[in-house]
């Protein structure tokens, strides 16, 4: 048997009920030659029960602890064979093939270091998918919570800026969603994987941003489609260990890209972040 045109990685946690929906929709509509990996994050739900039974084609990697989304992505895509990988989350589901039209993008445009899809909320309507690279200016205005004032504070602007819902036309952009990204295997095995040292959050910034420096494109593509429901499996955690993760990763980020003096205000930011998140959790609790 040959090699699949494409590796569909899926990692999951606790979405059982999602993950069918989603493999379902991969059986439906998808007709190129394809692989599926799912990697289990030691959920307790019997997904993993779940999955060889209604899925016997589908490649289980069931891990005794929760390996984290980074490294759960890495040991997917390594036990792959196909010339292109689709990173995939399960709160994902198809509408149709989206193959075709990546494939052939990136076939023909081989700076195509990353692809992303249009992602559509569960009502079909545009999901904002592409940001800008996240700096100083614009996450301490995130971490002060005024992340809904961005469209009349110009750094949060900038940072958010997504695609016009009417514009069809591939862009090349410098960070995309992490729900659904094609990346052809050449530039895994070229060392850009996933930094393991994330264990949630800020991994796809930190991958499109080495990407981008080896000379690729991260290109957004609104010919496929894909829909993507969005967050499922972080709503079992209450908002402060989410905020605790979201902090540790972008002080990670960071490190790796901005300056020491600039690292040094998000130490003093990070502390008033998280009273602020204590804050809103009395008025908001999950």
């Amino acid at each position: 048997m040959s090699d699949p045109e494409v590796s569909i990685v899926i990692v999951s946690w606790n979405v059982r009920d999602l993950l069918i929906d989603c493999l379902q929709s991969i059986e439906r509509f998808v007709r190129t030659p394809h692989e599926v990996v799912v990697v289990d994050n030691h959920s307790s739900d019997e997904t993993v029960e779940m999955v060889r039974q209604k899925f016997p084609n589908v490649t289980v990697i069931a891990n005794a602890t929760n390996a984290g989304f980074a490294r759960a992505n890495n040991q997917g895509w390594e036990r792959t064979s196909g010339k292109y990988v689709f990173f995939l989350n399960p709160d994902t589901e198809f509408i149709n093939d989206p193959f075709p039209a990546l494939v052939q993008y990136a076939s023909t445009h081989p700076k195509a270091g990353c692809i992303g899809p249009e992602l559509l909320n569960s009502d079909r309507t545009h999901q904002p998918s592409v940001r800008r690279f996240p700096r100083l200016a614009d996450q301490f205005f995130v971490l002060l919570k005024l992340r809904m004032l961005y469209k009349i504070i110009p750094p949060l602007k900038r940072y958010m800026a997504d695609v016009p819902m009417t514009d069809k036309e591939p862009k090349i952009v410098e960070q995309l969603m992490g729900a659904a990204l094609f990346i052809p295997r050449g530039v895994l095995l070229a060392g850009n994987t996933f930094d393991e040292g994330y264990w949630i959050w800020f991994e796809e910034v930190d991958l499109c941003s080495r990407i981008q420096q080896s000379g690729k494109d991260i290109v957004y593509l609104p010919t496929a489609q894909i829909i993507h429901h969005g967050g499922k499996s972080f709503i079992q955690h209450v908002s402060l260990a989410k905020h605790v993760w979201l902090l540790k990763s972008l002080l990670r980020y960071a490190k790796k890209y901005w300056q020491p003096w600039e690292v040094a205000v998000l130490y003093v930011l990070m502390p008033i972040s998280y009273v602020l998140t204590i804050i809103q959790s009395l008025f908001k609790p999950r």
